[in-house]
């Protein structure tokens, strides 16, 4: 009975231990409560965001991402890449990240933990199953998991909905923000039925010539091109075409 008592005490103290944490950062040194952990550079995921030893040696670098809900992860000197869903780690700025990389074991003393590492992306990498990643064909190329459709069938955009030949292939959310220049745009976010994201699209609010289209599963670029017309007549061109040139990449 003691020893379980003594067990349930320092299951419960380390338990305590972990959600005690404080992590703060002064002149871009992180320290995990007061001791020094790492350094850092940069603020945000929507910025480069580095990780570097106390001696300055990069260990982990984040590039730029537009997504909301992907980011990609780069362990150096090693080169390592991994994709990362914001909703699956729980984290979306630096100090949740840095707090995962301390209770993960990633970063021990200057260097990365190979162990630490591993364990870190066999919890929150994200897997085919969660978001297609590219695999890799017998010819070298990179293929991806595709929709099976008939990309000859009329598509429709009625309201949120996306129909080919009368049945659901997909939705469309809206929303709107202020980007980092002040400018109001608005966002729309193409999904399939089983509302996992296909693409997301930003278009310059009451100037849908300034826009952004970027597919998910190969976190690639687009360019939309506009017509002549009103605002609202660009913006569901570009929407038309968008969800057409989606289904014709069976990525819809």
């Amino acid at each position: 009975m003691k020893k379980l008592c003594l067990l349930i005490i320092t299951i419960c103290s380390f338990i305590c231990s972990l959600l005690s944490q404080k992590i703060k950062v002064n002149d871009n040194i992180a320290y995990v409560n007061d001791s020094a952990f790492c350094k850092t550079k940069g603020g945000n995921l929507a910025n480069e965001l580095s990780f570097l030893s106390l001696d300055n040696n990069e260990l982990i670098f984040i590039p730029a991402s537009e997504s909301i809900e992907f980011f990609e992860i780069v362990f150096l000197p090693s080169g390592q890449k991994a994709k990362l869903a914001v909703t699956k780690i729980g984290a979306s700025s630096r100090n949740s990240l840095l707090k995962l990389f301390y209770n993960n074991k990633v970063i021990v003393g200057n260097a990365i933990s190979q162990q630490g590492k591993n364990s870190f992306l066999a919890k929150y990498a994200v897997s085919e199953d969660d978001e297609s990643n590219t695999t890799n064909s017998g010819n070298g190329t990179n293929s991806l998991t595709l929709v099976e459709r008939n990309t000859d069938g009329e598509i429709e955009i009625k309201g949120k909905t996306i129909m080919q030949d009368g049945k659901t292939i997909g939705t469309i959310t809206t929303t709107d923000y202020i980007d980092k220049g002040a400018i109001l745009m608005d966002k729309y976010v193409i999904k399939l039925p089983n509302k996992s994201s296909v693409a997301e699209i930003k278009l310059q609010h009451f100037a849908a010539q300034k826009n952004s289209f970027v597919t998910f599963k190969d976190n690639k670029s687009h360019s939309l091109s506009t017509k002549a017309g009103g605002i609202t007549t660009q913006e569901d061109t570009i929407l038309q075409d968008a969800v057409k040139y989606l289904v014709g990449l069976k990525y819809l």
